[in-house]
């Protein structure tokens, strides 16, 4: 069942609101918190603190934009894009939060067995975010096509 019409732009319209309005918040909260500080030091603030704030807002208009513009295929990419991002960093994280990479480097040492096992996985790390954003794309483009895109036919003018 897809919603009608009005629900349609409601929940766009919401969804812009939504993203947008934490975007320009976080933008002009985590840029007002840090000049609040009595010791701001300018390099730190204008080489680490700006562009960490830019991001992370940025993830939040970004997609406010594209809701904005109507442009759900480049939605759909950065969706991809981010979900590609965060496979990416979990499975980099796992040997170091389950200690194998202390073990895997003491078996390249020792023997071959360390890269019978690194060796796929760091295939696996580099390979899996690929699948993951193609599968993110294409499912997501498909669920926008299917609830956004108004499926009835135009009325004629006569």
């Amino acid at each position: 069942m897809t919603p009608s019409k009005p629900v349609k732009a409601l929940l766009r319209w919401a969804a812009i609101g939504g993203l947008g309005g934490y975007g320009v918040y976080a933008l002009f909260a985590g840029l007002a918190f840090d000049l609040a500080r009595p010791d701001v030091e300018w390099f730190q603030f204008w080489t680490l603190t700006v562009p960490f704030v830019l991001v992370f807002s940025g993830i939040f208009i970004t997609p406010a934009y594209f809701l904005l513009r109507r442009q759900y295929q480049n939605l759909c990419i950065l969706a991809a894009t981010l979900a590609a991002l965060v496979v990416l960093l979990v499975l980099v994280s796992i040997p170091e939060d389950l200690g194998l990479s202390e073990r895997i480097r003491r078996w390249t040492i020792e023997s071959e067995w360390g890269l019978a096992f690194g060796l796929p996985y760091g295939l696996v790390a580099l390979i899996a975010p690929f699948y993951v954003a193609r599968w993110v794309y294409r499912h997501g483009l498909a669920l926008l096509l299917r609830h956004v895109h108004d499926t009835t036919p135009p009325q004629s003018a006569d």
